[in-house]
């Protein structure tokens, strides 16, 4: 299936089981996304702000403290040095430490 314009809005990565388990966030020391598609892949980027937690408060899940997740392409376009990027391509992994 092709996916043009497809999104994944702002969120933080935590572990899930344990969140359904006991109640509690726990975040992963390492992550790491995996570009892999038999469709050709054109455009978007990983997109990450070197501040964590304390950015993602200000932020809100989805964008909620700032009107949303469409308000979060705003941020990472302004002045805010904070954001890194790297360009999505075929066959290629980021880990995140």
């Amino acid at each position: 299936k092709e996916c043009f314009g497809c999104r994944c809005d702002y969120h933080i990565d935590f572990a899930e089981f344990q969140r359904y388990q006991h109640n509690l966030i726990f975040f992963p020391l390492y992550s790491a996304t995996i570009q892999v598609a038999r469709a050709r892949m054109t455009g978007g980027e990983f997109t990450a702000h070197t501040s964590g937690l304390e950015h993602y408060s200000k932020i809100g899940y989805k964008g909620a403290h700032i009107g949303g997740a469409h308000k979060v392409e705003d941020h990472i376009s302004s002045v805010d040095a904070g954001w890194r990027q790297i360009p999505y391509r075929f066959n290629q992994t980021i880990i995140i430490d």
